[in-house]
């Protein structure tokens, strides 16, 4: 399972920058142009900033860029600085050397980097091994220390509140803590309820948000399948929201969302229910 398409996970990088390059000019070219380093390819768009530096293009051929190979007729990023953001690698396999000095190899895959060039995501060429008993696969984030941000382990890891299959894709914080994912489908148990899809953990393991795969009954409150549900760092019942009915009029979809809110012993202290769409008849 890859775990690393584009998401708002490192588009932080980017976004730090968007200050310093102000307004960003667009245009479509008639021919192929070299835009500064880069070959830029005809009949595509090409963006630069307020002070010309070039934001992004598709490339025109392969090229080398921050030394590493990028393929042609490819969209291509560029930070302030005229570092590479993100690009496609045109070799089979190409080395990296992490900021704590490991070296791995990614695949021919859209890759990212760090402002400084460090490696921040792409597909890996065969699998690394974060800590004892730790192996990632297949797509993979790192923060810019060099450690594992997000990653696809390829076989079953014991992390706070249950076990995880291999294949889940996890988050971890910077000192390799997990603290949350998206747990192998269709289900696994964690804190003692079925889950499916994303979860979030506390700083001290504890289960914090998951979604219940099947009923469960937690701090004496039935809930639903598909209910999202929160817990304290404590353990106990938070909050929950589920679909409470939902129906069409005139071919529109109508939805009742219920939002209930709980006290430590699990008793409800609010309750609503959110309606979108047409009046229910």
């Amino acid at each position: 399972m890859a775990a690393a398409s584009p998401d708002d996970e490192w588009r932080e990088e980017w976004r730090a920058s968007e200050a310093e390059r102000g307004p960003i000019a667009k245009r479509r070219l008639e021919h192929d142009e070299r835009v500064g380093r880069v070959p830029c390819k005809a009949k595509f768009d090409v963006g630069v900033d307020a002070k010309g530096r070039l934001v992004f293009c598709t490339t025109a051929a392969a090229v080398t860029l921050d030394g590493m190979p990028v393929a042609a007729e490819t969209y291509s990023s560029f930070y302030p600085s005229g570092r590479v953001y993100q690009a496609q690698l045109a070799a089979a396999a190409h080395e990296f050397t992490l900021a704590d000095g490991r070296k791995i190899s990614c695949a021919r895959s859209y890759i990212g980097l760090h402002p400084d060039g460090r490696l921040l995501h792409c597909d890996l060429a065969a699998p690394i091994t974060m800590a004892p008993g730790v192996r990632i696969s297949g797509g993979v984030v790192f923060w810019n220390d060099g450690h594992v941000r997000r990653g696809a382990i390829d076989q079953p890891l014991r992390a706070g509140p249950g076990t995880l299959p291999a294949g889940s894709v996890l988050r971890w914080d910077r000192s390799g803590a997990v603290v949350g994912g998206t747990v192998k489908l269709p289900a696994v148990d964690l804190a003692g309820v079925r889950t499916t899809g994303e979860f979030e953990l506390h700083a001290n393991g504890r289960l914090k948000q998951a979604k219940l795969a099947a009923p469960a009954r937690i701090a004496g409150n039935d809930l639903p399948a598909w209910a999202e549900v929160w817990w304290r760092a404590d353990g106990t019942l938070e909050r929950a929201r589920y679909l409470k009915s939902s129906g069409f009029v005139q071919h529109q979809e109508w939805t009742d969302t219920a939002h209930v809110d709980y006290d430590r012993s699990g008793k409800v202290t609010s309750s609503r229910v959110e309606h979108t769409g047409p009046k229910a008849p």
